[in-house]
């Protein structure tokens, strides 16, 4: 229910600031996924955390951590595979 009005706001928003994505990667991939990683510590619950993994901890920091370091090894990622 989220991702879809998330794809169509952030290719919108891509072509009108003439950003040239042929396939369309950055807003399944970047932008649902950072919507995918973050909506977790804002839904999450404690009951549901427990079922689905080890620990109970319901964190948005955490989330919001992870979104980081997953787009900076993207960035950096590929950045050294252009240098190559």
């Amino acid at each position: 229910m989220c991702a879809g009005p998330t794809y169509v706001l952030s290719a919108w928003a891509l072509k009108e600031w003439g950003v040239d994505d042929v396939v369309g990667a950055f807003p399944v991939h970047g932008a649902c996924g950072a919507l995918g990683l973050l909506l977790p510590g804002v839904l999450g619950t404690q009951a549901n955390y427990a079922a689905a993994f080890s620990s109970s901890k319901v964190s948005l920091y955490m989330e919001v951590c992870a979104c980081v370091l997953v787009r900076e090894h993207g960035v950096l990622g590929g950045f050294f595979c252009m240098l190559c």
